[in-house]
């Protein structure tokens, strides 16, 4: 069961690895910055659930929330020793010193549906938790937050596969994401950036409401700019993920630049023509170096 370096990935490679992972190593290859790592492929959830098949589909209609006994029970199950033993030797290999443990379904991340937020993601995982983080993503397909969202697609929960990223935790100034086009009002001349300050998940989540900018494609310029204020930011400090408290000038001001932002536009434009699609991506901005961390397709305006 052989790992793949995400660098060594294409689009093409979906059945393998996902659409998450396939779409990042097409970004490597594209040229883009993107947070080095490798992936577990679909064999190794495919051995997960052989293993555990009665259990799981005992629970298919209702899923397996994080507190239960089967839960608990299959998350200390022990991996393969084989893969746990690859999986931390290419840990050190790539000198992570903290991993994104993140889902990468097969149905994940398509042209049909993008499944955002349905599955799980383990932030500053460390070598010695790796194995229970991806136990921790492989068990997420069966939450019963996704048993409901897959039961309304009307596909069998065990029909498809799940591979997992192991990518370097990047420390964000500022994370977004940026939509090609206006997913709202659908305008194919108007692109959307939204921003907030530290981590992404709490943009994600709701949490907290991003800055937005709105760029059009044509005039070349920001037509809109909303400006949120953000009085805590998501942050990893001392060994543990927090809330930390942002200073009251900083909180009310524009996220990122104006410079950023043509930046961000002119790399989400190229990804667009290379997809030949509109594109839902994900970023990280940390000091001037800005960071990729996943492209979709917008499935829905």
């Amino acid at each position: 069961m052989r790992l793949r370096r995400l660098d060594s990935l294409s689009r093409d490679d979906v059945s393998l690895v996902g659409g998450k992972a396939a779409n990042l190593g097409e970004l490597s290859r594209f040229g883009a910055s993107v947070p080095k790592g490798f992936v577990i492929p679909v064999p190794a959830h495919h051995q997960f659930v052989t293993q555990h098949l009665d259990q799981l589909k005992a629970r298919v209609g209702v899923g397996i929330s994080p507190d239960s006994d089967l839960h608990k029970y299959l998350i200390n199950r022990p991996l393969d020793p084989k893969l746990s033993a690859s999986m931390k030797k290419a840990f050190d290999t790539l000198s992570l010193t903290g991993a994104a443990v993140r889902s990468s379904a097969t149905v994940e991340d398509s042209a049909r549906h993008s499944f955002a937020g349905i599955f799980g993601t383990e932030l500053h995982v460390q070598a010695c938790n790796l194995d229970m983080a991806v136990k921790a993503c492989w068990l997420s397909a069966f939450s019963p937050r996704a048993v409901q969202y897959i039961g309304e697609l009307r596909t069998d929960l065990l029909t498809w596969s799940m591979a997992v990223i192991v990518q370097e935790m990047v420390a964000p100034d500022v994370s977004g994401v940026c939509f090609t086009r206006d997913p709202v009002s659908g305008k194919w001349d108007h692109l959307l950036i939204e921003a907030v300050l530290g981590l992404g998940d709490q943009l994600v989540s709701g949490r907290v409401t991003p800055d937005a900018y709105v760029f059009d494609k044509v005039r070349g310029s920001i037509v809109e700019r909303s400006i949120a204020t953000q009085k805590q930011s998501t942050r990893f400090q001392n060994g543990m993920i927090a809330q930390v408290p942002v200073s009251p000038d900083v909180a009310a001001s524009q996220k990122l630049t104006d410079h950023q932002i043509r930046h961000i536009v002119t790399i989400c434009e190229s990804i667009e023509e290379h997809f030949g699609a509109p594109q839902d991506v994900e970023f990280a901005v940390t000091g001037d170096e800005l960071f990729l961390l996943q492209t979709r397709p917008i499935t829905t305006t």
